[in-house]
């Protein structure tokens, strides 16, 4: 299986936050952008584990820079 990087985002513009969620596959990228943290986290499937959203949530909050993690060990345990 090929490994997919994902990048969560943090954007200012005009005081207005948005969050870009990067997915690097193969030779494509895929990109969205969505209103809130949480709307981001939760538009994978299957759902991220607890450990990797709070790493995020630190990551984006805390200091305000773009977190990169491997997508393959970021889901909950079915």
């Amino acid at each position: 299986m090929d490994s997919h990087e994902v990048i969560v985002t943090p954007l200012t513009e005009d005081g207005t936050i948005r969050y870009d969620v990067t997915v690097k596959a193969c030779n494509r990228i895929n990109y969205n952008s969505y209103t809130t943290l949480g709307s981001a986290l939760d538009s994978f499937y299957p759902p991220l584990s607890a450990r990797v959203r709070s790493h995020i949530v630190e990551g984006v909050r805390g200091e305000g820079k773009p977190v990169v993690l491997c997508l393959e060990d970021s889901f909950e345990e079915q």
